[in-house]
């Protein structure tokens, strides 16, 4: 590296700025002109070969290389093409790219072309000339004749070939297997071409990228009998630049991601936007994420087409649950299947999925932007975990493990809805322990809370799947018996009394057992009165049950308060 002297009539003094390590390798190392600028266009550092591409920075002798800048900053991608220069009398053609490299700054790296240029121009005086020269080019020249068959290759060969495996070979079999010619076919061509860009093949059945110059050459009567031309293999740039585009792709995806955590505030839709996101940027049609759910796996969310490969689905089922590493990926089915875990402080705690049709395969980038999208996965799938337990924490009464008061209530509001709706009806039951005070006052908190917690395992126990179980505070309880009759209420209140006789293991006194009371409110499918009708029913039917007697149970009349009849354990009248 070194301070930048400008070789032009004014002598402007560059400061640099200092360089990371890898830039200055890279830029000290550079065969060819190299420098990089900042966002005002000045140049910062260079090598020592940089003297014609700061001739045409300076912009003296066009604006062709401020123009490469421009654009590449505002793409945000490398921009590549040719400036002339005129530096100590002597012109200069270079090939230039221009790399963006954040903040305004750019990397410009040049490839001396004037030697192809001049020896191009000479290929029409002397084809002997344009022989001997090319027999120490760089890069391969070629001949090829009326027929379109290469007459003359460099001695070094071409493409993994030999100069006489190429010779009396057609030029346009290069271009067989899918590849094909942009435009006309430069080895054949009748006019004269400068750099077209194609795609070949290599020996090795690998793609090549040439930029080809060629010109026609004509017999005295003007007549077409020849083409010759010089080839630059560009393959690694065009690599670089693809590779740049990838990283872009990657970065941009991984950043809608991101963003997504950040601001939106249901996790559950990250999941969404993450696997929309990675069906388009890997261009797979399906996408599912998968949760840790103790020692197996749930699938959190899939696209539309979930139905189409359920079996795919459950095969990455048990590859999560399987799979020792980062990554998954086997053919299941018609589908190509890859898949990422995704962890969280080092712990696997999910995985996403990708499918595509058999034999589309998946290439390094596109497993490497699966890992990428599973790192961050990892803390969203973590972030539902917590979001869940806040919820669950917010339903749910901590001592007993049943729906708080809040949460019942919310819950019966919607099902009486619905099942109103459907021209259906159910039963609110109120049930209160007697002589629980006693069992405080006598053999202490702990005794009580142990009472509690055993009444809630009887009530949960004895609940079908779509019944609701809740600890409306103190030694209240309530169930909602989804579609039940007054016979099958009666028969729930008979066996909850029953269950309810181990209760009084833990009574004050023996005179006074612990027990419950329980009141019945029935919904009928035509009744439309609110649900705090429903419940002062329920409950005045419950202190009925205790004026009755305790250890018993009442249904109210109708939803109207003050209208029931206590029962005891065997349903007769108290």
């Amino acid at each position: 590296m070194r301070k930048l002297a400008v070789p032009t009539s004014r002598t402007n003094e560059t400061r640099l700025a200092a360089l990371g390590a890898g830039l200055e390798l890279l830029i000290g190392g550079f065969s060819g002109p190299a420098l990089i600028v900042d966002r005002h266009l000045q140049p910062t550092a260079a090598n020592d070969a940089a003297g014609p591409i700061l001739v045409a920075l300076a912009g003296d002798q066009g604006p062709n290389l401020a123009d490469l800048l421009a654009v590449a900053r505002e793409t945000g991608s490398a921009s590549s093409g040719r400036i002339e220069v005129t530096l100590d009398a002597e012109a200069h053609t270079i090939d230039v790219i221009a790399v963006p490299l954040g903040g305004g700054a750019a990397m410009v790296l040049g490839r001396e072309a004037t030697v192809e240029r001049n020896f191009i121009n000479a290929l029409i005086a002397s084809r002997q000339l344009f022989k001997d020269i090319v027999s120490c080019s760089a890069d391969f020249a070629w001949e090829t004749k009326g027929d379109g068959t290469f007459d003359f290759i460099s001695p070094r060969g071409a493409l993994g070939y030999s100069a006489n495996e190429l010779n009396g070979r057609l030029a346009r079999d290069l271009f067989e297997d899918r590849v094909e010619v942009d435009g006309a076919n430069p080895f054949e061509s009748r006019t004269p071409l400068d750099d077209q860009e194609v795609w070949v093949r290599r020996a090795n059945g690998a793609l090549a990228c040439l930029l080809v110059s060629s010109i026609p050459v004509h017999d005295k009567s003007g007549r077409w009998i020849a083409t010759r031309g010089l080839c630059r293999d560009v393959s690694e740039a065009r690599e670089r630049e693809a590779a740049l585009a990838r990283a872009r792709n990657r970065e941009m995806l991984l950043g809608k991601i991101v963003h997504a955590i950040r601001d939106e505030l249901d996790p559950t839709r990250i999941l969404g936007v993450a696997a929309d996101s990675t069906t388009m940027a890997l261009g797979a049609p399906y996408c599912w994420i998968l949760r840790r759910q103790g020692e197996g796996f749930e699938v959190a969310i899939a696209n539309d087409g979930e139905a189409a490969i359920a079996d795919v689905i459950e095969a990455s089922l048990g590859a999560a649950a399987t799979s020792v590493g980062p990554r998954f990926e086997s053919a299941v089915g018609d589908f190509d299947v890859l898949m990422a875990h995704t962890r969280y402080h080092g712990a696997v705690n999910g995985a996403i999925c990708v499918a595509s049709d058999i034999g589309a395969g998946w290439s390094a980038d596109q497993r490497a932007l699966l890992g990428g999208v599973g790192n961050h996965l990892g803390i969203v799938i973590a972030q539902i975990g917590d979001h869940e337990a806040l919820e669950r924490l917010s339903r749910t009464d901590e001592l007993s493990g049943l729906l708080n008061r809040r949460a019942f209530l919310e819950e019966v509001e919607r099902r009486l809805n619905h099942l109103r709706r459907m021209g259906r009806g159910g039963a609110l039951m109120y049930v209160d322990m007697d002589n629980f005070k006693l069992v405080n006052d006598v053999r202490g908190h702990q005794a009580g809370d142990e009472a509690l917690k055993t009444l809630a395992d009887i009530l949960s126990q004895g609940s079908r799947a779509g019944d609701l179980v809740a600890r409306l505070g103190g030694d209240e309880f309530a169930i909602w018996l989804e579609e039940a009759d007054e016979l099958a209420a009666r028969a729930k209140a008979g066996g909850l009394l029953s269950a309810c006789e181990s209760l009084k293991q833990f009574s004050g006194a023996t005179e006074r057992p612990l027990g419950i009371s329980i009141g019945i409110a029935l919904s009928a499918p035509q009744d439309d009165s609110p649900l705090a009708q429903l419940i002062g029913a329920a409950d005045a039917a419950m202190y009925e049950a205790k004026r009755g007697g305790k250890g018993s149970y009442a249904i109210g009349g109708g939803n109207e308060p003050g209208a029931a009849t206590a029962r005891d354990i065997n349903g007769r009248a108290s």
